[in-house]
């Protein structure tokens, strides 16, 4: 018990960024009188964003830049790469621009923060890495390029790469499963009014079309595929069975005309067009209750919440950022059918 106390202890100790940055050691990673714009970047954002927290507050204690600013005007960056952070900083009043990102380690093991540091057109001046709750070690020489290895700036550049590929595939996988919708209306083109509209589930971006069951697959939710087979297991036999009587209704008095022998006067009985018409009517009734069944276990809205919930969990689950809300005109996510004469 003491001794899983102790590990459990240890663990903790090894999360706290602010025992890996010490305001002296970070300094010495800092050109003199640097303007300094620090950025917690990669997926999950949390661990980042912890590790650039101590950061800013270690150099602001060193003294050594003569402003640290943090990301909040850059808005979520956590997917983009560090060129596209630094171009996005453009318009900043910093001269270095410092990307941290954070690699968990094997289990029981420390995180590692990466730091890789940039001036603003892009160019590499400096990185340091720091193992979580391990004091940072100072670098020997002027801080910039000169204190900086070659293999470490490679070793750095290599895992940068690496998270960038793993964020490319994972975007790539969510590109596939995501769910959508088409949405369209019909109108008519002399008098402009609404006819009809349309919308159309579909997933990933070769839009395959998600239809009947296959939409509540796609989303992941088989409680509501399950309810939605079960109403089809009424439904169709009611249907079928309806069209089935509807036919027999039509031809039981179409048979009893043929077989009537009208070289007899008064010959023809109307029991069979009774008979067809009563078959008819209880094919028609299993037929309109079938087809008004709507098999869908949720509205119209509730099915675009779901598909909101999905494509949110998917996102996490592949570790990419949140979307964003955005306005978008044009494109083939509007349709637009005319009908009239001309």
């Amino acid at each position: 018990m003491l001794t899983a106390l102790l590990a459990s202890l240890a663990l903790a100790a090894s999360t706290d960024w602010t025992a890996t940055f010490g305001p002296n050691e970070t300094g010495t990673y800092v050109e003199a009188h640097a303007k300094l714009l620090v950025v917690p970047a990669g997926t999950p954002a949390a661990p980042a964003q912890e590790a650039t927290t101590a950061l800013v507050a270690a150099l602001r204690q060193s003294g050594k830049a003569d402003l640290v600013m943090t990301a909040e005007p850059l808005g979520d960056v956590s997917a983009l790469d560090d060129q596209a952070i630094v171009k996005k900083a453009a318009a900043l009043p910093v001269s270095r621009i410092a990307v941290v990102r954070v690699f968990p380690g094997a289990t029981g093991q420390p995180s590692t923060a990466v730091v890789s540091i940039y001036d603003k057109s892009g160019t590499a001046t400096g990185a340091l890495s720091g193992t979580s709750g391990q004091l940072l070690t100072a670098m020997t020489g002027s801080a910039g390029n000169e204190g900086v290895s070659s293999s470490a700036v490679s070793a750095i550049t290599h895992v940068q790469k690496e998270a960038e590929e793993g964020n490319k595939k994972a975007q790539e996988e969510y590109d596939l499963k995501f769910v959508g919708f088409d949405d369209g209306i019909t109108v008519n083109a002399r008098t402009g009014a609404l006819l009809a509209t349309w919308s159309i589930p579909f997933q990933g971006k070769y839009k395959k079309p998600l239809e009947g069951v296959d939409f509540y697959q796609a989303i992941g939710r088989e409680d509501l595929a399950a309810k939605f087979n079960q109403v089809m297991a009424v439904r169709n036999p009611l249907v079928y069975s309806g069209l089935a009587l509807i036919a027999v209704g039509l031809a039981v008095p179409l048979v009893g005309f043929v077989t009537t022998d009208w070289s007899t006067p008064y010959n023809y009985s109307p029991v069979s067009l009774f008979a067809g018409l009563g078959i008819s009517v209880v094919g028609f009734t299993l037929w309109g209750v079938g087809i008004h069944m709507d098999p869908n276990p949720v509205t119209a809205i509730e099915a675009r919440q779901l598909v909101d919930e999905h494509n949110t969990s998917l996102r996490k689950k592949l570790g990419l950022p949140p979307l964003r809300a955005s306005l978008q005109i044009g494109g083939d996510r509007l349709g637009l059918r005319l009908s009239g004469a001309f």
